[in-house]
């Protein structure tokens, strides 16, 4: 399998995701914001986040099929990997949002906005994880099970970009195999953030019993 090559080869953009998610979890934890303090009516905070939905979603619906816009091949291709990768985890937090005031407005309280906050951003990196595991799949299927080398093309460009940022070439990231691999440490790091985020909900707004 080249699951451990592709570590081997990439080894500083593996220590800078490592070492990325160490300092999200971090700041989720240390960070204090008090101006979060507030208060918020459920009914706004309900249609906000379902009007934001429907109209996020559709935008990330249209631009995945690439549409016929005059535009460039290159454009296309970033309107294809924002909508197929950030898709999900960006229309999760307002589902997450909405569900979360319809329970504040059930139970006849307000929305703490530090809590929406912490319940949104939970919401997106249990987003990219899902995200993530789908391309820890997809790269397996069209790898045999990470047993060959398959080239990819720029519709990776969001992970061949910063591989040259720690001077990884082109030859090594451009390559579904390689992609998989840092697929499996993405969605390992997004769930410990996910993790955090809700472990401090429970720690900073837990109503005593």
């Amino acid at each position: 399998m080249l699951i451990f090559d592709t570590y081997v080869r990439m080894w500083p953009m593996l220590i800078g995701i490592v070492a990325l998610f160490i300092v999200l979890i971090g700041l989720i934890w240390r960070v204090r914001a008090p101006r979060l303090d507030l208060d918020l009516r459920p009914g706004r905070v309900l249609w906000s986040c379902l009007i934001s939905w429907l109209v996020l979603a559709s935008v990330c619906l249209t631009l995945i099929d690439e549409p016929y816009f005059s535009v460039s091949q290159d454009v296309k291709n970033w309107m294809f990997m924002l909508s197929a990768f950030l898709g999900i985890p960006l229309t999760m937090p307002l589902l997450a949002g909405m569900v979360w005031a319809w329970g504040c407005r059930v139970r006849n309280e307000p929305v703490m906005l530090g809590a929406l906050v912490l319940v949104m951003l939970a919401a997106f990196w249990l987003g990219c994880a899902a995200s993530n595991v789908h391309d820890i799949v997809w790269c397996g299927v069209i790898t045999d099970g990470y047993t060959k080398h398959y080239a990819a093309g720029s519709d990776i460009a969001f992970f061949i970009e910063p591989a040259k940022w720690v001077g990884i070439p082109e030859s090594i990231s451009a390559d579904y195999a390689s992609l998989g691999p840092f697929a499996i440490i993405f969605v390992v790091g997004e769930l410990m953030v996910f993790a955090a985020s809700f472990g401090r909900l429970n720690h900073s707004y837990a109503r005593p019993r």
